[in-house]
């Protein structure tokens, strides 16, 4: 009882005197004052559950067990087993160099994104035009990893939380307090942040009533435009139709939009010209032709990595445009590799973290609104409402214009928001509404 008393002493004085004074001044205070009213909205969400088509889950564990089956013959080996793999990739060329604590080569995943690195960007594309050897290899390995993980995380794991359910709900918990940009996190069961869209069929909606699903497009790409205060974009996002895309491929002038996804992948979390080439599988000369065309267009935004790493550099932290600040010790290190992974996550703290911070005002308005009781997850930019189906057409315009319309300071970027409806999560249809002109 001492122990515990000395603990919630200490505790309060570092609250009043440490953490209090930093989260009552601006601009900290209206980011604490999000959080903390978000906390109760969000666990009242999570209690909401999701429920759970158990035929379609039994159906897709046999699908599953079919592709990794697959990716393994086509392997020609074990691809589950480190040692076997990391032996393989050693013979393909690939440089493995960092080591287990048992001595053993490593083949996680931070490993693997290096040899493939698309793949981080999107698994549902496929890799580069001509990717061999020991990338390709590293691609099949990635993607054996997730249909096992799909198998036994994910399905096998709501198979056992719903056991024994006449109801069979899974109730998410959403995390306010979780990855270091600000965003939001969903744990088990159901890790929703993290769940692959085909998975997403797994459940389906009450009886009687409809998913209402809004997504904000592109929000980050028109963040983006907000954070280096690039007019061109920001002109660009005021259409209706505008696509980060279409409009890059009409840059580089490519019909390859997977190509054009990997290009703004790279742009917006400030890559250099090799890593660009990694992403995109270009050549690097190619790459740096490409890197002058975009400067050209846009040299506020190729001037944000460059402007945030000497404002990093003097303040040791980087901001969201609401204020959210994460320090950068890493920013000024001797180790060229460490300096530029710090100014990448730098840019991605302000991009990304200042997202988050639209998606909670977001969240705030529907919870403050009576659609509150409707609303049930979110999942990366989206909002997942489950609603009476004679309300579908109302919730959805509402909350569509509650999404359109949130403004953070100053700063004019149009945003985006498509509704798509359906009785099962993973299988939607886009409804038209009318948005702001």
């Amino acid at each position: 009882a001492r122990y515990g008393g000395t603990d919630a002493i200490v505790t309060r004085r570092l609250w009043f005197t440490t953490f209090y004074p930093v989260l009552a001044s601006p601009p900290q205070d209206q980011v604490y004052r999000l959080d903390r009213d978000l906390i109760l909205p969000l666990y009242r969400a999570s209690q909401h559950g999701m429920l759970l088509d158990r035929e379609y889950v039994a159906e897709a564990r046999r699908e599953l067990r079919k592709g990794y089956a697959a990716i393994r013959k086509a392997a020609g080996f074990n691809i589950g087993s480190n040692d076997l793999l990391a032996g393989e990739l050693v013979a393909l060329g690939a440089n493995l160099t960092e080591t287990t604590d048992s001595g053993k080569l490593k083949v996680d995943k931070a490993v693997l994104f290096e040899l493939a690195p698309w793949y981080l960007e999107d698994p549902d594309d496929p890799p580069p035009p001509g990717t061999r050897g020991a990338s390709l290899l590293a691609d099949m390995a990635l993607r054996y990893r997730v249909l096992r993980k799909c198998d036994g995380t994910y399905l096998a794991t709501w198979e056992r939380e719903t056991e024994g359910m006449a109801v069979p709900l899974i109730r998410p918990p959403i995390k306010i307090i979780g990855p270091k940009t600000g965003r939001l996190a969903s744990g088990h069961p159901l890790n929703a942040q993290n769940i692959p869209k085909p998975l997403r069929s797994c459940f389906i909606s009450r009886p009687g009533y409809t998913f209402v699903v809004a997504d904000q497009s592109q929000v980050e790409y028109r963040v983006m435009a907000m954070v280096a205060r690039s007019k061109r974009l920001q002109g660009f996002f005021s259409a209706p139709d505008a696509d980060m895309h279409r409009w890059t491929m009409e840059l580089i002038h490519t019909a390859d939009r997977v190509l054009a996804k990997r290009w703004n992948f790279g742009l917006l979390f400030g890559a250099e010209a090799p890593k660009m080439a990694e992403i995109t599988g270009l050549p690097l000369v190619e790459v740096l032709g490409l890197v002058e065309v975009t400067r050209a267009a846009v040299p506020e935004v190729a001037e944000l990595r460059h402007e945030t790493a000497r404002r990093t550099l003097r303040l040791g932290h980087a901001e969201t445009l609401m204020g959210r600040r994460r320090y950068f010790p890493g920013v000024d290190s001797w180790d060229g590799a460490a300096r530029s992974a710090a100014i990448r996550e730098a840019v991605s703290q302000q991009v990304q973290g200042t997202a988050s911070e639209i998606l909670k005002l977001w969240i705030r308005q529907v919870v403050d609104s009576p659609y509150a009781p409707y609303f049930c997850m979110t999942c990366h930019d989206d909002l997942v409402l489950e609603v009476p189906d004679e309300e579908v057409y109302t919730v959805a315009t509402a909350v569509k214009k509650m999404g359109e319309g949130i403004v953070i300071g100053d700063f004019p970027v149009r945003l985006r928001v498509d509704v798509s409806v359906g009785k099962s999560w993973g299988e939607l249809c886009t409804l038209a509404l009318l948005g702001r002109s």
